[in-house]
């Protein structure tokens, strides 16, 4: 693929040395200076794009530095830090409880079982309140973070269940901005768009923390996590 990168200037090359043994009175001559010019502005224009740095850029983020909360989130609970997660907080909830004979639940509104992981935090008191907090990371393509709220669940508190609903599907339309053909021809990206794949991107993760009243019994299911002191 590094050959191909390099394939167009080869081509000129040869038609160049090809040119240069052309008899003058059919034009060879004239033909290889125009040859010539047009490789000469070529490595102009790759040299002035190398060199001149754009005038406003938007950051990327290193995926080394991409934090993903679900994995540690647990150990913040146990560790009781989570306050160091508030930046991943996109949502709150509060949902007044009166506890009933049955135990607690959660279940998703399209599912058999609740797709994000969820974290269930006895409180000291029983204040009546089931406090929910919603963590999410980031989704990412190519090192640019998308951020939308309809991608976003919704949450209910119906009896003694709590039911999520699933966000609708969401069409988003990216726009890449993506180097000339003269600039683009000697350069192989991995994982730009224009290098024929899709580029680089994360899925973002998702984690529902459930605070609720003292003594309050959890129905155990999948993706259900109890916490205890």
């Amino acid at each position: 693929m590094f050959i191909l990168s390099f394939l167009p200037l080869i081509v000129i090359l040869a038609l160049l040395f090809g040119l240069a043994k052309v008899p003058n009175y059919i034009g060879g001559n004239v033909m290889k200076w125009l040859i010539a010019g047009y490789v000469a502005v070529l490595f102009g224009a790759i040299m002035t794009y190398q060199l001149i740095p754009a005038s406003e850029a938007e950051p990327r983020t290193p995926f080394s530095d991409y934090d993903d909360p679900e994995m540690t989130i647990f150990e913040a609970i146990e560790e009781d830090r989570l306050e160091e997660f508030e930046a991943f907080v996109h949502q709150r909830w509060s949902f007044p409880y009166d506890r009933q004979d049955e135990a607690f639940s959660i279940r998703s509104s399209s599912h058999d079982y609740v797709e994000y992981n969820v974290f269930f935090i006895e409180k000291e008191e029983d204040d009546g309140v089931i406090d929910v907090a919603y963590y999410a990371s980031d989704f990412m393509i190519n090192g640019y973070p998308i951020e939308d709220e309809r991608l976003h669940p919704s949450l209910d508190l119906i009896g003694d269940e709590l039911l999520v609903r699933n966000p609708d599907s969401v069409e988003i339309t990216i726009a890449m901005e993506e180097p000339e053909f003269v600039i683009r021809q000697f350069f192989y990206d991995q994982e730009g768009f224009f290098s024929g794949g899709f580029g680089s991107y994360t899925y973002y993760e998702n984690t529902l923390v459930v605070y609720v009243p003292v003594d309050t019994e959890i129905e155990e299911g999948m993706n259900v996590y109890l916490i205890e002191d």
